[in-house]
């Protein structure tokens, strides 16, 4: 390869590197703090529990959950077109390198290409990414649970009561579903 193209092809390299990572930080940086705040209200709520205390429920609470969970939605599509990008950012990145240099001329040793450019993008879907969007739709349905939980002891109409409950888990779960299906690798990126 000439110096000329290995020259253009590590300025290509190290701007889409330097493009993921500065993505992947923040997404770190939001989800993490989804989670801690979670956690701590998480732990406050276990606290109640084993203390003996008994759980004020209101309609505050709800709403307050339920805020809880529009955030965790957003955070979760977040997640998802963060991880559609950044596996665009892949296939294009070996797709340039495919064009100056093909896999037969690719060696092991040539250390101008990060790791997943030198042999393919591997078909494992084990990722961090992939972990902590698990871990944020099981944070969401939590919150369903117990905003399911409080509708259904608060309000007096029983019958309604879990009319609402069970439309409240069949939207989350619908959600789910739609931002699963709208945002793929495999479809058209738009921003």
């Amino acid at each position: 390869m000439e110096d000329q193209e290995s020259e253009f092809l590590t300025k290509v390299f190290t701007e889409t590197g330097a493009h993921i990572r500065a993505t992947d930080r923040k997404s770190l940086v939001v989800t993490g703090s989804y989670i801690g705040l979670f956690s701590i209200f998480l732990s406050t709520l276990a606290h109640t529990c084993l203390t003996g205390s008994s759980l004020t429920l209101s309609w505050l609470g709800v709403a307050i959950q339920s805020f809880f969970l529009l955030v965790g939605t957003c955070i979760y599509v977040m997640q998802q077109w963060y991880r559609a990008w950044k596996e665009h950012y892949i296939e294009v990145s070996l797709a340039i390198r495919k064009e100056f240099l093909n896999d037969e001329r690719m060696t092991s040793n040539d250390k101008i290409f990060p790791y997943w450019l030198r042999r393919g993008v591997p078909g494992s879907r084990l990722s961090v990414d992939n972990i902590l969007k698990y871990v944020t739709v099981v944070i969401n349905f939590i919150l369903v649970v117990l905003i399911s939980y409080q509708v259904l002891e608060l309000h007096q109409n029983r019958n309604l009561a879990i009319l609402i409950v069970v439309l409240i888990i069949l939207a989350y779960i619908g959600i789910l579903f739609l931002v699963q299906m709208r945002i793929r690798k495999g479809q058209h990126l738009f921003a």
